[in-house]
């Protein structure tokens, strides 16, 4: 029994020194988990929010480019139907209209025609050549149209106008 007990306090001190040192490491584990709880939940609020903004600035953005687009057709219908109605190419100082001949043809009628009418360097269609020469002679397989297309000026800043309140 002597010896037994002997043992027991030989042994007494290392099992303090590591029951010691166990509950050190609990206590510096557990405020660790509570810096680390703390900091993920600032990390949270300052990322949640600055990604909040972030998908808002992205909605934002989305919205006005379809508003931009729908502004920018709507523009360029007005500008058409102003020009086929007055022939005015300047329907403001921000909008000019261009009108492009425009010719649908088959290229394989075209080179046929090119080769029949003796027309030079008819061994392949020279696309501008022959609209030139077509815009003349005006084959029957020819359609020519004019296509109207409203130019808008990239710097808008002059004519924007503030909210009515």
């Amino acid at each position: 029994m002597t010896d037994q007990v002997d043992q027991n306090q030989w042994m007494h001190k290392p099992v303090s020194a590591l029951a010691l040192a166990r509950k050190e490491r609990g206590d510096a584990l557990d405020a660790l988990l509570v810096l680390q709880t703390e900091l993920d939940e600032l990390i949270k609020s300052q990322f949640s929010e600055k990604l909040a903004a972030i998908k808002d600035a992205q909605a934002r953005v989305e919205n006005a480019s379809v508003a931009v687009n729908m502004a920018d057709d709507a523009l360029r219908n007005l500008a058409a139907q102003w020009y086929s109605q007055t022939d005015d190419k300047h329907p403001h100082p921000a909008v000019g209209i261009r009108v492009k001949t425009v010719f649908y043809y088959d290229p394989d009628k075209a080179l046929a025609h090119c080769i029949a009418s003796d027309i030079p360097g008819a061994l392949s269609l020279k696309k501008s050549a022959f609209e030139k020469v077509a815009s003349v002679t005006k084959p029957d397989f020819v359609t020519v149209s004019q296509v109207v297309h409203a130019t808008i000026a990239s710097d808008l800043s002059p004519w924007l106008t503030q909210k009515e309140e």
